[in-house]
């Protein structure tokens, strides 16, 4: 099962002359923010994400490489030693609260 982006829906429902919803497209929306398993699929683009690692579920930041398609390592690098092979879930890190935002 995939969350998708309830708001992204309604925006695409609204653009549509005559307001069908093809499937093919639906399949393209963003997934809600949620985990996601690495056996279903891996990040888009690389970068930092939140990971959940190992026997015991740790969760921590990571930095996703989609050059080497693992976890740990970085696209402008050569050497993907530094894998993390046992990486179970990973998510989008969320943006902070609104109120930080302003207080800064």
């Amino acid at each position: 099962m995939r969350l998708i982006d309830a708001n992204a829906l309604l925006e695409y429902c609204n653009n549509q002359k005559y307001k069908m919803v093809d499937m093919n497209d639906i399949a393209r929306f963003p997934t809600a923010v949620g985990w996601v398993s690495v056996n279903d699929r891996l990040p888009d683009k690389s970068g930092n994400v939140l990971v959940c690692y190992g026997e015991y579920n740790c969760v921590m930041v990571l930095n996703y490489s989609c050059r080497h398609h693992a976890f740990n390592a970085f696209d402008s690098l050569p050497d993907t030693e530094l894998k993390i092979d046992d990486v179970n879930y990973w998510m989008p890190i969320p943006e902070p609260p609104k109120e930080a935002m302003q207080n800064d």
